[in-house]
């Protein structure tokens, strides 16, 4: 028994029509990772500790005033990992007292504070670094206001799950679905904030922490077979209603059952392909962590 790891992401039909890349991005770690230059966050990931994974999504935003999106959410699903991965490693000898940690609503407020920090300062890197081709702001506006719409032209949203032995801890910014999949049932595990049309909370956005929905809970591996799913929102935009999607989460989980998560894995970006073909052309991307039995 044990749990095994799948993901990719793909370009939209609408967006390989127009020509925009993909603007979704998606990371899946563990204490193996390592950054290849030489950083003091990998002693954070080397020393996080045994059966810890850490997964993320991120779904640029791809419109007009976003240009920098696809840059935004690789920026976002790095922040999560390595801003997880440092808190990780500070409880990296006991776990539980990390799952209680993560129960105190002032050490989650610290978390989604240091990752919104993080992010921006990140983005403002990566502007200053690519001056010569990034649009210059207007010189009379204030430095806040210069920040606020370097940020917006990197706006992404961000979906983020900590796995341990023991329990899972989720973070959520912006649409997208992240849902515990059984055989019989489809599990939301984050209880989204509904906008209509098709605004979503942004990492752009200052104080966007405030907008973030966090939840934890216990697993165990004695439950399997079944598997935490993390995808981006034109997955369940592909389909008619949410039960035709979550049939399909659990069409996923019966085909790992039956071929193995390396068989779906190379089968995965064609039939996402496909999803985004015949439903609403738009990026799609999918991280499954499935349990087997």
């Amino acid at each position: 028994m044990g749990m095994r790891f799948l993901g990719t992401s793909v370009q939209g039909a609408s967006h390989r029509r127009s020509g925009l890349p993909c603007q979704d991005n998606f990371a899946i770690r563990d204490q193996s990772f390592r950054y290849a230059k030489a950083t003091p966050r990998n002693i954070f990931y080397s020393g996080m500790g045994n059966d810890v994974t850490l997964l993320s999504v991120a779904d640029g935003h791809g419109s007009s005033a976003c240009p920098y999106s696809e840059n935004g959410s690789r920026l976002a699903v790095n922040t999560f990992c390595d801003v997880m991965a440092e808190f990780c490693f500070k409880y990296r000898q006991d776990m539980e007292s990390l799952y209680h940690q993560l129960k105190r609503e002032s050490e989650v407020i610290h978390f989604i504070q240091a990752l919104d920090i993080e992010w921006k300062a990140r983005v403002l890197r990566d502007y200053n670094t690519n001056k010569k081709k990034n649009p210059p702001m207007e010189a009379d506006n204030e430095p806040d206001d210069q920040k606020s719409a370097i940020y917006r032209l990197y706006g992404t949203t961000l979906l983020g799950m900590l796995i341990t032995e023991g329990f899972v801890f989720v973070y959520q910014l912006g649409d997208g679905d992240i849902n515990r999949v059984e055989r019989n049932s489809v599990t939301p595990m984050v209880k989204q904030e509904k906008i209509l049309g098709v605004e979503t909370h942004s990492m752009a956005k200052i104080g966007a922490w405030k907008k973030a929905e966090t939840t934890i809970e216990k697993r165990s591996p004695a439950d399997a077979p079944y598997m935490y799913m993390l995808s981006t929102d034109g997955m369940i935009n592909s389909f008619v209603s949410e039960d035709e999607f979550f049939k399909n989460c659990k069409g996923y989980l019966e085909l790992l059952e039956k071929h193995g998560p390396q068989a779906v894995q190379e089968k995965l970006p064609a039939w996402l392909t496909q999803t985004s073909e015949e439903g609403c052309g738009d990026d799609i991307t999918v991280v499954m962590a499935y349990v087997e039995s």
